[in-house]
């Protein structure tokens, strides 16, 4: 993997500033998917309904926004259950083991370590202990004594709070790397005096160390001093900052902003109101923008997977246009070059063009031998069903106008592409059939979720028989399309055996089979370059766009001689007045160059593999992270409703999807959600 120094120092290559070949065993190139996975799980478990009316609970998160800086860059995850969150402080390599200590009302820091009783610390022999990381007051014992104190007793600290009852304080575990006195019964203990389930536990990792080797039992370990200061500065900012924000009741729950105010209540910056003001009066009133509510995102610029406005850097993780980062040096060269020579419309020959082409047809299989350049993927879908239907006309296949596509599919926005975009159709409020008849919806064959679950390889072919149904009805369809990987669809990856199944049938009717890979293909999989070459299948026509210009509008058709022949047969010439242009086609050539000289391919392989790895880990941290599903850096993670006794199919939790979303925003990581119930988050970063 390579290693991108952090913005706004962003630099392609293989190499630093100083021409040093940078260390593959250097875990600094995937702290920003250690950032996106802590900051995930954070909102994760509070929405458990741990913090659920729990009093004074917003001035815990601000202290702990107030460290954010110091924690993100660092940040790794540690062991976590039911009841407590772990963010862990460490070198960013090694997961820490864990210790307890507490803030508890009065916000005191209360010391594991018997010795430290009413006693500030500002350092200690052992500059390595727990002690030379805080300041301490007060003894865990005294608040944790083995008789448990009536909840009612006056001298119990959690006097005013019951099991049911709204709790007057937040408990916070800070974690020390090298004691290891958390535990079942520690928390246990903590919950008799506190009270459960209002009670609330935060463990936050702190490590003086970063790395460095502790030999247990030797009072002499020296550690970085500047580490050390640090972990202190911090611990303090966190006590100081909680005592600033002490502001009465705070309901956290999905429905209610994380950040102590309301959407009404968000001061929305001066130049955010211009912009959204002018959008609203100059462009259609179904134009969407991304954190409307919000006033927009405005961005200016970028450099590789950041991406930057008014408001500062944010991490890119949803853009999945800019596939080989923003910006790339490259890219701009390569445009600006050509710019600066001619613009012409697509009827003129240009050897950068024929260049272009060959190039691009020799990452497909040898079959898709023929490309049309056109503007979007939209219009490239329009294009493959038009040639579809010519091409099933000459074979005499029944209904050649009919076409099978996926429920919760979506294709594009041209009038034929929306009636096979059941996405898009099914949000419609009009009342209105929106349906064609010639339009055939399957169910989308989604391995968590449906009628098929849990019956392991038999799934795709269960979910094929669908298609093979429809084939027997009508006799035949002219095209059966589908995107390589639903995105809308709330990142479904095809189940073993499906599209096999399925291309089969079609094709024995004189129907063919189109692959839309305008969101998924140039590398993004990972494995291939194509992410329809994961599933052992070769289309007939193949749709691409999207990253294919990082940005800029170019996209394209690749067919089979066989179908390019059929669609020539009409007699009607096809032009395309941008669709091809010079300008358009030096960038995608210096796309695909980037793609292949700077290894994104397997970047989005290994980067990708890691970070759904970390994914994966937390469904077993919490229920409500139904499933983690995708390949490469097309991923996506399902939250539900925590189960109930009884319940068997998976309840969507859009709220709790719409919050982590909101969150990372806050933390400056943009994503974005997606699936039918919008309960599906959505990690499409750039390939770099």
């Amino acid at each position: 993997m390579k290693q991108r120094p952090p913005a706004p120092h962003l630099r392609y290559g293989n190499k630093n500033d100083a021409g040093v070949s940078r260390s593959p065993n250097n875990h600094g190139y995937c702290t920003y998917l250690d950032r996106l996975f802590s900051m995930a799980c954070f909102p994760t478990i509070a929405a458990l309904g741990i913090f659920t009316t729990a009093k004074d609970v917003s001035e815990a998160f601000s202290a702990i926004n107030a460290a954010r800086r110091t924690m993100t860059s660092r940040s790794r995850f540690g062991k976590m259950d039911g009841h407590t969150l772990c963010l862990c402080i460490g070198d960013g390599c090694t997961p820490r083991s864990a210790a307890l200590a507490c803030f508890v009302e009065g916000w005191d820091c209360i010391s594991i370590d018997p010795e430290m009783q009413d006693k500030w610390v500002e350092g200690g022999e052992s500059v390595g202990s727990v002690k030379g990381l805080t300041c301490f007051k007060g003894t865990l014992g005294q608040f944790m004594d083995s008789s448990p104190t009536s909840p009612s007793s006056p001298s119990s600290p959690a006097a005013s709070t019951t099991p049911n009852s709204t709790p007057d304080r937040l408990i916070l575990l800070l974690i020390h790397s090298h004691a290891r006195l958390i535990g079942n019964a520690t928390v246990d203990k903590i919950r008799k005096r506190y009270g459960s389930p209002p009670t609330c536990l935060i463990s936050i990792p702190c490590c003086a160390s970063f790395g460095t080797e502790r030999d247990v039992g030797r009072p002499d370990n020296v550690f970085d001093d500047d580490c050390i200061f640090s972990a202190k500065r911090t611990v303090k900012s966190w006590i100081s900052k909680t005592k600033s924000f002490l502001s009465g009741s705070f309901l956290l729950t999905p429905t209610k902003s994380f950040f102590g105010e309301s959407p009404e209540q968000k001061k929305i910056p001066e130049l955010n109101k211009t912009l959204i003001e002018s959008h609203h009066q100059n462009q259609g009133p179904n134009v969407s923008v991304f954190f409307k509510e919000e006033g927009g995102f405005v961005a200016t610029r970028g450099s590789s997977c950041i991406m930057s406005g008014p408001e500062g850097d944010y991490l890119d993780c949803a853009n999945n246009v800019a596939g080989v980062g923003h910006s790339h040096p490259k890219v701009v060269e390569a445009g600006v070059k050509e710019l600066q020579n001619i613009q012409t419309n697509g009827r003129f020959l240009h050897p950068i063009r024929e260049r272009y082409v060959k190039k691009l047809l020799a990452t497909l299989p040898p079959s898709l031998d023929v490309l049309y350049l056109v503007n979007s993927g939209s219009e490239a879908n329009d294009l493959a069903l038009r040639m579809a239907k010519q091409y099933a006309s000459m074979k005499d296949c029944h209904n050649p106008e009919d076409v099978i596509c996926l429920d919760a599919a979506y294709h594009g926005h041209t009038q034929s592409i929306v009636d096979i975009s059941p996405y898009k159709w099914r949000q419609c409020t009009d009342g209105k059939e929106y349906h064609k008849n010639h339009v055939h919806i399957c169910s989308v064959p989604d391995t968590y979720r449906g009628p098929f679950t849990g019956l392991g390889p038999e799934v795709g072919r269960k979910y094929a028989q669908e298609v093979e149904d429809i084939v027997d009805i009508k006799g035949g369809v002219g095209a059966f399309i589908h995107e390589s990987i639903m995105g809308c669809g709330g990142q479904i990856v095809m189940p073993e055996g499906y599209l096999p199944a399925a291309y089969e049938k079609v094709r024995s009717a004189g129907g063919l089979c189109i692959a839309d890979e305008v969101q998924t293909g140039f590398g993004r999989s990972g494995s291939h370059f194509w992410a329809f070459e994961k599933y052992g299948v070769v289309p007939d026509i193949v749709s691409m766009g999207k990253p294919m210009g990082n940005g800029y509008p170019i996209a394209g058709v690749a067919v089979t001689r066989e179908v390019a022949e059929a669609f020539s047969s009409s007699g009607i010439e096809y032009f395309n007045t941008f669709g091809g242009n010079s300008v358009a086609c030096a960038i995608g050539e210096a796309v695909l160059d980037a793609i292949e000289e700077d290894g994104l391919q397997e970047n989005a392989l290994v980067v990708g593999d890691y970070l759904k790895g970390r994914m994966t880990s937390l469904k077993s941290l919490t229920p409500m992270v139904g499933d983690v599903r995708g390949f490469g850096l097309f991923l996506g993670i399902e939250f539900i409703q925590a189960p109930t006794l009884g319940s068997s199919e998976p309840i969507p939790h859009p709220d709790l999807t719409k919050f982590v979303v909101d969150y990372l925003k806050h933390n400056r990581i943009i994503t974005s959600r997606d699936g039918p119930d919008g309960n599906v988050l959505k990690i499409k970063p750039p390939l770099t």
